[in-house]
């Protein structure tokens, strides 16, 4: 599914099996927040759509992980626009309209994490994770629907072992990880 042409997603709870060691770093080291945890794929000669995200309580972080030189960026009308780089981070407050853009004739890959805006409290970003991971647990139990950021298969495991009512599950990104996971990855 892609919010525009061209814009493609891999959340990390799906990759969970083949980046543990990424997961366990992020967990260790980013204020993360909910469910824009992965790397986002945008296509060659592709330009996203002017837009806000409209979440006041988020900042968006683009590290890039394969990003043609010179050619993809993050436009803020009025505002500027920064170019991507391979292993360079760049912090986006996504209330602004912006656009995602890729003119290079390869397709351009980024981990894309959001991060709790700083202006929030500690009480304040564990009452959203809580109501983040209620709402999600919801969706599923309730809608009977895939809520964004899972796989099927990932659920599918979570209703078997019955992890799916546990809160935690839906709050950390690295619910069933063993221990020592991701040493060679």
């Amino acid at each position: 599914r892609a919010a525009w042409y061209g814009w493609q997603f891999m959340s990390l709870r799906d990759a969970k099996p083949h980046m543990p060691r990424t997961i366990r770093l992020l967990e260790a080291s980013v204020p993360y927040a909910h469910r824009f945890i992965g790397v986002a794929r945008q296509r060659a000669e592709c330009r996203g759509t002017l837009h806000s995200d409209r979440r006041n309580y988020l900042l968006s972080t683009l590290t890039g992980l394969a990003v043609p030189k010179g050619a993809c960026g993050v436009a803020v009308p009025g505002s500027g626009e920064r170019l991507l780089a391979d292993g360079e981070v760049v912090v986006l407050d996504n209330t602004f309209k912006h656009v995602v853009y890729n003119e290079a004739s390869e397709d351009r890959f980024v981990l894309m994490v959001e991060i709790w805006h700083p202006g929030l409290s500690e009480a304040e970003r564990e009452a959203l994770a809580t109501t983040f991971a209620v709402k999600d647990r919801f969706t599923l139990t309730q809608l009977r629907q895939c809520p964004w950021g899972y796989s099927e298969a990932e659920l599918t495991r979570s209703i078997e072992s019955r992890d799916f009512k546990d809160v935690a599950f839906w709050r950390r990104l690295s619910y069933g990880l063993e221990p020592g996971d991701g040493d060679d990855e």
